[in-house]
């Protein structure tokens, strides 16, 4: 009998199957290498990679309720609520915010242990503390390659580099708790509750890391999400990635906080300009009220009146609604006028822009709202800038 094709090459496979499997036996020991050097390599990397953790935050976004002009441009569709939020998340992601929070948390410098080619950042764990005043005119960043010698000294290496670029190292013995100078600016290295058990284990260098305000806020806030936790919703979902989780859960509640803060005290802000606004015009209006009080009642005398009839009650009852709409209208423009001077002589706003009393323009109020939020924001970023930063050039232009 004949054995068809489809057999034969099945024939043919079965064959080469069973020497591959059976070469194999053969060099047994090549694959079980291979295995413990795969291991080996996953657990060099489990040891030598540094675990990223993602921290996640929401926060409600309360829409406060804005003039009758607002509210009939959104039941038209004109207006969304979705521009707030969006206001909201640029206001999280503003590097005024994170700067403020960067700064209550003192994350400008990072300690790092050093084992090896191991590195480790200890934060809340450290042994050390630095504090320093730096010079006007610092780089980016710069690191600190310390070493504890006992108890009560330490040596630290670093280098500066120069015009052309070329690196040069210097050494140097200081004391803890002295003050010492660097090219860098004035230090003082402190001991932690964590040094006394540091100091008995083997390892004893670490990396200081300095890093600029700028160089810090850009870093983060490349690493922080901002979005609606679902589409036409006004929760906010926060989200930030790290390599220490307890620093990235401290920022997230610090940048949370902050921002609360900051949204109270513009309220606050709002509220009281507002107040002052109000009585200032309740000065006018009294002082109009009695010169039209004291007119009524010489009227009356000169021609005798001691009582009204119901035709003249009714016709002073719509004399006093147009004078009170008079005076609303008064009011309004007397804003206006009250936001022009601002303007024209470029007054700076004390945190918020005064409230539009009275004014349904739905543009103008969200011109002055959107003032506000950028005098603010540059406020904030003076507080650890200079006027002639690009970031607050950059602000400057847009008010």
């Amino acid at each position: 009998m004949t054995r068809s094709k489809e057999q034969i090459e099945l024939s043919e496979e079965e064959i080469d199957i069973s020497k591959i499997i059976f070469t194999a036996l053969q060099h047994w020991y090549l694959f079980f290498g291979a295995f413990i050097i795969a291991i080996g390599l996953a657990w060099f990397y489990n040891w030598y990679a540094h675990p990223i953790y993602r921290m996640n935050g929401t926060v409600l976004v309360k829409d406060d309720k804005g003039s009758m002009g607002e509210n009939i441009l959104a039941e038209m569709g004109a207006l969304q609520n979705k521009r707030n939020i969006e206001n909201e998340i640029e206001i999280l992601r503003s590097r005024s915010l994170m700067g403020k929070a960067l700064q209550e948390l003192d994350l400008d410098v990072t300690y790092v242990l050093q084992s090896g080619i191991r590195q480790r950042e200890m934060y809340s764990a450290s042994p050390l503390r630095i504090e320093y005043v730096p010079l006007e005119t610092i780089p980016d960043g710069f690191t600190l390659e310390t070493t504890i010698l006992d108890s009560g000294t330490f040596e630290i290496d670093y280098a500066i580099i120069d015009v052309a670029g070329n690196e040069t190292w210097f050494n140097e013995t200081h004391a803890f708790n002295e003050d010492f100078e660097l090219p860098y600016g004035h230090f003082r290295m402190m001991r932690t509750e964590k040094f006394d058990s540091f100091l008995s284990g083997q390892e004893r260098n670490m990396l200081v890391q300095f890093r600029s305000d700028d160089a810090l806020i850009s870093n983060y806030l490349g690493l922080l999400k901002v979005q609606t936790a679902r589409t036409g919703s006004s929760i906010l979902t926060l989200s930030l990635e790290e390599k220490v989780k307890q620093k990235g859960v401290d920022l997230l509640n610090k940048l949370l906080d902050v921002y609360i803060q900051n949204s109270i005290e513009q309220k606050n802000q709002l509220t009281s300009n507002s107040l002052r606004f109000i009585d200032a015009q309740l000065d006018v209006i009294t002082k109009e009220l009695s010169v039209i009080e004291d007119d009524l009642q010489e009227f009356k005398t000169a021609k005798g009146i001691t009582d009204l009839s119901a035709e003249a009650e009714f016709f002073l009852g719509q004399v006093g609604q147009y004078d009170q709409q008079i005076s609303s209208l008064e009011m309004q423009l007397s804003f206006i006028d009250y936001l022009e001077e601002y303007i024209k002589e470029g007054k700076e706003f004390e945190n918020s822009s005064p409230a539009s009393i009275g004014i349904n323009d739905p543009l103008l109020s969200q011109l002055i709202t959107r003032l506000s939020e950028l005098e603010a924001e540059r406020e904030s970023l003076l507080k650890y800038t200079k006027s002639d930063n690009p970031m607050v050039t950059a602000i400057d232009s847009k008010i």
